[in-house]
């Protein structure tokens, strides 16, 4: 499913999508297990930081990995971009 789609459902219900930033494999883990255990979708961010520290293709290639892993329904965000490169890199990269 898209993101716009979810985020439409859960505002007819008046529900809360988790948008949360992950920094390695461990934390990346550690919100994918809760979303699977709660059975609730979650959007992972990355910051420009993350991006720097592990590359933008390890981040996503590690977050797809891990959202098959743990078979939870998640997208991955860019959390405050500044610059239309890193936008545009990351929306290539599937963000």
């Amino acid at each position: 499913m898209k993101l716009q789609e979810q985020l439409s459902i859960f505002r007819r219900e008046h529900r809360a999508l988790l948008a949360v930033n992950f920094y390695n494999a461990e934390t990346l883990a550690g919100i994918l297990m809760a979303a699977r255990d709660l059975d609730h979708p979650v959007i992972l961010q990355v910051s420009e930081s993350t991006l720097k520290y592990l590359g933008l293709g390890a981040a996503t290639a590690m977050a797809r990995a891990a959202i098959d892993q743990y078979r939870v329904e998640a997208w991955l965000h860019l959390d405050h971009g500044s610059s239309e490169e890193t936008v545009r890199q990351c929306l290539e990269a599937g963000f």
